[in-house]
């Protein structure tokens, strides 16, 4: 594959849907398109976001708007704590805005909302800010570091304010792109100072410019000094498609959990490259 894969890829700049060459590409782009539209205004998203970084990072003075949606079709209905929100049926919504400081660094600011379906009720989810350093000059290697601060409520995380850091690690070679974040979530406001351990990894495969498919893997393995064991670590593997249709980046995934303590069966979806700023001009 050339070495704009991460662009075909929905990666890092968008790919023109008029490049796509066989009005079969066209058609499943359309269609995969119009499901991962109406899954975002009829159901949306599990709570915040579900995705793994790659080499995408916006150009210097550039504003960026991602929305993230997510779904728990079937999840845990028991509280793992007091105060918890069981995450079964509900549905969350994260406008994620960016925007590019230099060539390297970028700025962003979630503002997570959420919807318990079953009990018709919205919540505001309070709100973070991230800032991501990523050098993505050589597609087939390309390195950086995510750091986010904010404060959640208590339905979603034990401690009100928390940080992650997110190491990006990841490279093309060929028709085959990999991403891998071994992330560290640390409480700053709880009794608990050691950091969870999460890592995630993606691997996708290229079919036609502006579509590819592949898996994204979710975990939660707890302390690196203590690895939690097998039944009580939290493992989900998405099957996921990337497309770009003109501007606009888009990710579908469906997760299957595969313990105890993981969720049965998500849905994600993640629309970029909205021209919000279009609205300002």
């Amino acid at each position: 594959m050339p070495g704009n894969f991460a662009q075909s890829h929905g990666i890092a700049s968008s790919v023109r849907f008029s490049m796509i060459g066989s009005s079969t590409s066209r058609r499943i782009l359309a269609a995969l398109l119009s499901f991962a539209l109406a899954m975002a205004a009829e159901i949306a998203p599990a709570y915040d976001e579900i995705q793994v970084y790659g080499s995408d990072i916006n150009a210097p003075g550039q504003f960026g708007l991602e929305m993230h949606h997510n779904y728990v079709i079937d999840g845990r209905r028991r509280p793992g704590y007091p105060g918890e929100l069981a995450p079964n049926h509900i549905l969350a919504i994260t406008p994620e805005f960016s925007y590019g400081v230099t060539r390297y660094f970028e700025a962003g600011l979630y503002l997570p909302f959420s919807i318990d379906v079953d009990r018709d009720i919205s919540y505001m989810d309070g709100a973070k800010l991230r800032t991501k350093f990523l050098n993505a000059d050589d597609p087939g290697f390309f390195y950086g570091l995510n750091i986010e601060i904010g404060t959640e409520p208590r339905r979603y995380a034990e401690d009100r304010w928390n940080a992650e850091l997110r190491p990006i690690i990841g490279g093309t070679m060929g028709n085959w792109f990999v991403a891998f974040n071994p992330n560290l979530e640390l409480s700053l406001s709880g009794r608990s100072k050691k950091p969870e351990f999460g890592p995630q990894i993606k691997l996708m495969r290229v079919l036609d410019s502006g579509l590819s498919v592949g898996v994204e893997h979710y975990t939660d393995l707890g302390t690196p000094d203590r690895i939690a064991r097998s039944g009580q670590q939290n493992h989900t593997t998405y099957l996921v498609t990337d497309l770009t249709f003109g501007n606009i980046d888009v990710n579908i995934g469906i997760g299957h959990g595969w313990t105890g303590i993981s969720d049965a069966w998500t849905a994600k979806v993640i629309v970029g490259g909205i021209p919000f700023m279009d609205a300002f001009r």
